[in-house]
């Protein structure tokens, strides 16, 4: 840019006299920064100001140049750091006259990025200079009309093109000012009263605004909520905070941080908890840095209004400038992080030495006689269940009709120890089979029933019903392959009884019916002359808490004949015999609790996976013995990228980008969101992932983490008599089994402990539909629920 300024045409070889200076005449001039640099190198005199007529004051008009003179109070290299240090940079500056080694003169030039076209404002821009420099230059040669000498020597060089706002400056000052006062109040420079006038981007002309609001600190303001529990070496993802800490220098100062460095670690520490009290102790480090620099955290919580620096904007370092979290409330708050705590005790068994504990455990339970309840966990293909197919004398559940014919046929056991319950649809086409199948889908487990009764008119069903009566009465010596919902409804003579599988849907079932529904079968009642008072008070419930549902008496044939013969579109004969109850949104939610269905009397064997140890504790207390197998070695991996939940919300966002990355590998994902992978799983889905060989030995994909309805969670918590008045999920920091991560979840512990059990056997069904104890495939994982020995990627 153009410089103006006030020219002599009288040069001197040496410093002229103060009568010769008086004598002067100066005029308007305006030149590039070489033309005045050539005039200085030979000995011509100028003002840094232009007037109208005489050099004066009074008569100021404008300037652009502000030059200071050091007359022995810095040397030049200390003038630099300090010029380094806030990032002041000079355009030129130049030894005068009097200078010699022992006692260095220089002047340094700086440049405004527009025209000052107000004195006052001009005259403070040199008291802020002059603090800058804490007052190591020649203070009496402020003044605005100030005639500065040429030279005999050479020009050295500063920053070409560089220029000052003078706005930048006023901030620079002013933290200075309340440094320099202890940290108390003081009337400082206003930068809000500084006005640009200019009529284009080219032409800038600072002036004061005519009004004069005094600009004071608000000591009383607060601040937002710090961040606390974080941890110091998370902060060393931040490379220059990592040379802060260690009291080192960046490469502008070389043996410290400048001061536009220190204000992006400032502003970044005063968010946390103790920031003030680490950015002091890295100071410490470091006797560089002026007592100034201490108060920098305190003159920011003091502005009206600051935002954390962006790292990359302020630190030299690459690696600082490419890192996707900007600041340090992200670093800490990195989505996907998972810190290990290395004291906690995680012993992997080898494959070979689990089998050997897992039989031996096995013959123990199988010996014992007692009533106890045994959990053995153990994790997808270590054959939990190919050592009980395999003995007489027990009765085992699977959950559903495949399984259960699966074991029986694997079966090493001879056709006279063993039995078969039928499957109630076996007899029936294709096409009933299809129509019975989406009852059941639907919930309507109860209409499904009794068509299959009319439908029962040939021998085949009846043979079904003789069989049946047959096995309850079977040798207890044989063994019965059944299901979960048999095991409670039928009695066996057996005195084990085997749960292959996760039982607590059997146990508990949720269900649903229509308020419409329950009123029509209230009316029917009413018609029969059956006193209904209690019943009607359900539907004016007005609250969406659990209630225990009422006794209806014996008229549980009555209610069935009501059912049967009208036509109903929900559940609603099973919530008559179920336990409790909730009312939202125009549907009556209800459990049926068939824990009473199991026999007190028997050995109960849990063989699961992923089992809520939680959960069974609390259903059978000093009942149960829980045998852990199911930390063991993997053949294969688990790769899991954390950086995102993939659950349902998460998914319905961002399931472009997943699915890109899957790109056709198969995937296990949740049920509806099949349709935005190219290669889903179709048999396979989170929720019915049990029991399959398909994907053994091979690579595949699993996205997502799974999330139970609401209803599920206010259900569990009041069987379990867990005392818990709220159920919203919050983004809460939690500690799970050596690991800490970031999860959506309850805040009360028990139902933390449950969610996050419940969130890990899901995925753990997943993973290890590849045999990973036995194989060598390689499961790429996407939760942000970390898996135990998954490599993790955030």
């Amino acid at each position: 840019m153009d410089l103006i300024y006030s020219k002599s045409e009288h040069s001197f070889h040496i410093k002229p006299t103060d009568k010769e200076i008086a004598k002067l005449e100066f005029s308007y001039c305006k030149t590039s920064e070489e033309e005045l640099i050539k005039r200085i190198e030979r000995g011509f005199p100028f003002t840094a100001q232009v007037y109208e007529g005489k050099r004066h004051t009074n008569n100021f008009i404008a300037q652009t140049i502000f030059a200071l003179d050091f007359d022995g109070g810095l040397t030049l290299a200390e003038a630099d750091d300090i010029c380094r240090d806030f990032g002041l940079n000079y355009l030129f500056g130049y030894y005068t006259y009097r200078h010699t080694e022992t006692k260095p003169r220089f002047r340094l030039v700086f440049v405004c990025d527009g025209e000052v076209r107000d004195a006052d404002l001009a005259s403070d821009i040199y008291k802020v200079l002059t603090l800058i420099f804490n007052s190591k230059n020649d203070t009496g040669c402020l003044d605005l009309a100030r005639v500065w000498s040429g030279t005999n020597k050479e020009i050295f060089p500063g920053t070409a093109g560089s220029t000052f706002n003078p706005t930048d400056l006023f901030k620079i000052a002013n933290e200075l000012k309340y440094s320099l006062a202890g940290g108390r109040k003081r009337k400082l420079f206003n930068p809000d009263k500084i006005k640009n006038k200019g009529n284009s981007v080219n032409s800038i002309q600072y002036t004061y605004r005519i009004t004069d609001i005094p600009s004071f600190f608000d000591e009383s303001k607060k601040g937002g909520k710090l961040i606390d529990n974080w941890k110091l070496e998370d902060l060393f993802q931040c490379k220059l905070f990592k040379v802060f800490f260690e009291g080192n220098g960046t490469p502008e100062l070389k043996c410290k941080l400048t001061d536009r460095e220190l204000l992006c670690m400032a502003s970044n520490l005063m968010g946390l908890l103790g920031g003030d009290k680490l950015y002091k102790e890295c100071l410490s480090k470091n006797p560089k840095y002026a007592k100034e620099k201490y108060y920098k955290i305190s003159w920011l919580r003091n502005q009206n209004s600051w935002n954390t620096c962006l790292i990359g904007n302020y630190s030299p370092f690459k690696e600082d400038q490419d890192n996707p979290d900007q600041t340090f409330p992200e670093i800490l708050k990195k989505r996907g992080r998972v810190d290990i705590d290395p004291t906690y005790k995680h012993d992997i068994l080898t494959l070979q030495d689990a089998e050997a504990k897992l039989f031996m455990e096995n013959e123990r339970v199988r010996t014992a006689k007692n009533n106890k309840v045994y959990l053995i966990m153990v994790p997808p293909g270590l054959g939990k269940t190919s050592y009980w197919r395999n003995q007489k004398g027990v009765v085992i559940g699977f959950p559903n009709n495949k399984l259960k014919d699966e074991h029986y046929a694997a079966s090493v056991l001879g056709e006279h120890e063993k039995v078969v319950t039928p499957e109630a649809l076996a007899n029936f086409s294709a096409p009933v089979k299809e129509c019975l199948n989406k009852l059941y889908q639907k919930g309507l487990g109860e209409v499904a029933s009794f068509l299959i009764k009319d439908l029962a008119k040939g021998n085949p069903i009846l043979a079904d019903g003789i069989k049946n009566k047959q096995i309850s009465n079977i040798d207890s010596g044989s063994t019965v392959f059944t299901t979960h919902s048999r095991m409670l409804y039928q009695s066996f003579g057996q005195d084990t009884y085997v749960f292959d599988e996760n039982t607590f849907g059997s146990l508990f079932e949720q269900l649903k019916t229509t308020i419409q529904d329950v009123s029509m079968v209230i009316n029917h009642l009413k018609i029969r002359g059956i006193n209904t008072d209690a019943w009607e008070d359900i539907l004016n419930i007005k609250d969406s808490g659990v209630h225990s549902t009422p006794n209806f008496g014996n008229i549980h044939f009555i209610l069935k004949e009501i059912v049967r013969g009208n036509h109903f579109n929900s559940n609603v004969l099973k919530f008559f015999q179920s336990s409790s109850f909730l009312i939202e949104d125009g549907y009556i939610h209800y459990q049926v609790n068939h824990l009473s269905k199991l026999p007190s009397n028997k050995k109960l064997i849990f063989l699961d996976a992923t089992a809520s140890i939680s959960l069974l504790e609390k259903v059978f207390g000093d009942r149960l013995e829980i045998i852990n197998i199911s930390d063991i070695e993997l053949q294969g991996k688990i790769i899991q990228d954390t950086s995102r939940s993939c659950s349902k919300s998460g998914l319905d966002k961002y399931h472009e980008t997943v699915s890109a990355i899957v790109g056709d590998s198969p995937v296990i994902t949740l049920n509806d969101y099949k349709k935005y992978f190219k290669n889903p799983v179709d048999t396979l889905h989170f929720g019915n992932a049990i029991g399959s060989n398909k994907l053994e030995g091979k690579d595949f994909c699993v996205v997502g983490t799974m999330m139970y309805h609401p209803m599920y969670y206010r259900f569990l918590a009041d069987t379990l008599m867990i005392e818990c008045d709220n159920f919203e999920t919050k983004n809460l920091q939690v500690s799970y089994k050596g690991r800490r991560f970031w999860f959506k979840t309850f805040t009360h512990p028990e139902m933390q402990k449950l969610h996050l059990e419940q969130v890990e056997g899901e995925l753990l069904q997943c993973v290890h539909r590849g045999r990973l104890i036995r194989t060598n495939s390689t499961v790429r994982l996407f939760s942000n629920f970390p898996l135990l020995q998954a490599i993790y990627i955030h």
